[in-house]
């Protein structure tokens, strides 16, 4: 509307980004999102769909689009899940989550189930987790057959960063929640599946930015939950390995702007 010539690369097939690909269609209508989508197009956007920008081989560089247009408006958004924290384990180790083929990021969980893969969940199913993610892994799960899906989170209910229509929509379906407990391990049978988790008990503490309660553990209160799934949905981080050009990133390894928006990086 400015008068510039927009061109959109989009890796995946279907336009939408985490509306489409991350948010359930119970709760965000494919119709709706398709208007919206078509309104934003109409206006004369070039969209480029199945088209990554990245370093992988058949990938657009980053390098060469700042070479062939006059500027780039990077909007990727938070692409991974943030790996979940066990006693014991280092992050320089591999996530025992991805080792395990009955527990999963809810994040990674969604994005397949939308783009078509097939999900299957056991009869038992614990989220860990206290945002919208959560809440949808847990309504997708009941959708898909399970008969026990249960949300554990740190602090209480009343602390979830959702609208309370969520939250009643997620337990007339059937979703538990369950609060004051952290996951401090996974259990596992001799096959290498996952049997149960294993939390601590916690006590709400004072206060931290945000408003959010302190999650303090209970010494001696371990105990273990068991379930057939786990679906871990405790927040994303922003992803930079993508870019071949070097920009300035910040503390928590986000790219770094200045007050106009702009990057360390000229375009």
């Amino acid at each position: 509307m400015l008068g510039h010539d927009v061109t959109i690369f989009e890796q995946e097939k279907i336009a939408g980004g985490m509306l489409y690909y991350g948010i359930p269609e119970f709760r965000l209508p494919r119709d709706i999102l398709s208007v919206e989508v078509r309104n934003a197009l109409r206006l004369g956007v070039d969209l480029r769909a199945g088209v990554a920008v990245g370093n992988r081989e058949g990938d657009v560089r980053l390098s060469g689009l700042l070479a062939e247009y006059d500027a780039v408006l990077l909007t990727t958004g938070c692409m991974a899940a943030i790996r979940l924290p066990l006693r014991g384990v280092d992050d320089a180790e591999d996530d025992p989550v991805r080792q395990i083929p009955n527990a999963e990021y809810g994040l990674d969980f969604l994005m397949a189930l939308h783009r078509g893969d097939k999900k299957t969940v056991g009869r038992r199913v614990a989220v860990v987790g206290a945002g919208f993610t959560a809440l949808d892994c847990a309504r997708v799960s009941l959708r898909l057959g399970a008969e026990d899906v249960t949300i554990h989170m740190r602090t209480t209910e009343e602390y979830i960063p959702v609208t309370k229509e969520e939250i009643h929509e997620a337990k007339r379906e059937g979703t538990k929640i369950l609060g004051l407990r952290t996951p401090v391990g996974l259990v596992t049978d001799d096959d290498g599946r996952l049997s149960g988790v294993r939390f601590v008990q916690n006590r709400l503490g004072g206060w931290r930015a945000g408003g959010r309660r302190q999650a303090i553990p209970i010494e001696g209160s371990e105990f273990v939950e068991p379930c057939d799934t786990l679906l871990i949905a405790i927040g994303q981080k922003t992803v930079n390995d993508y870019l071949d050009v070097a920009v300035e990133l910040d503390r928590w390894g986000a790219v770094q702007v200045d007050e106009r928006g702009m990057t360390s990086v000229d375009g």
